[in-house]
């Protein structure tokens, strides 16, 4: 697939025109119910959700759309990286090629995108957020260091360094001493390690 034959595919949603003008699918099938994303009026097949996978992180129905928020709610809990059930995301270092970026990888680890320091997400090739991950994500710019206990406790893992919570009491707060003294978080063992 080409540069023009790519835009045109992420244009309309995931579908091409065959040389009859007929939407096709990747498979080369035709599809015949489509509807209009209502983010970028990209072509939708009637399965789809209403907003394509683009638009989805940047909906304008939400005052703030996720990933304007995200960097923000990084901040507040002093993160470079959290760990999620389903989405992992990791701040660039300033010197890097894309400093400051956000980088999201699936529950496998793969490199599904990045948002950029400028707010815009720029998906993997061929690579999609699930829908858990995207509900994570919401979840953790609306609740901050309070979802992320709550995943915490639920999973016995914490969401700042992956590592498993094995004491009692980190797992009670949803992360251990040394991620709640880095992140100024409460924990009772907190300065006594």
């Amino acid at each position: 697939m080409n540069e023009r034959e790519f835009n045109e595919w992420a244009a309309n949603g995931g579908l091409v025109q065959d040389e009859y003008t007929n939407l096709v699918d990747e498979t080369g099938e035709r599809v015949y119910a489509t509807k209009t994303c209502k983010g970028c009026a990209a072509t939708l097949r009637e399965s789809d959700p209403d907003v394509c996978e683009r638009c989805d992180l940047h909906s304008s129905d939400r005052p703030a759309t996720v990933v304007g928020k995200l960097h923000a709610a990084m901040a507040a809990v002093n993160a470079k990286s959290i760990w999620l059930p389903n989405v992992k995301v990791t701040t660039a270092k300033a010197n890097s090629a894309n400093p400051n970026a956000l980088y999201l990888k699936d529950a496998e680890g793969t490199y599904v995108g990045k948002i950029t320091a400028g707010g815009e997400f720029k998906r993997a090739w061929e690579q999609n957020l699930s829908v858990e991950a995207k509900n994570e994500l919401r979840a953790f710019v609306t609740n901050g260091a309070a979802y992320l206990a709550e995943v915490g406790k639920a999973t016995n893992h914490c969401c700042f360094c992956g590592l498993e919570l094995t004491d009692p009491e980190s797992v009670q707060y949803g992360w251990g001493p040394i991620c709640a003294k880095k992140h100024n978080l409460p924990h009772s063992n907190r300065h006594g390690f």
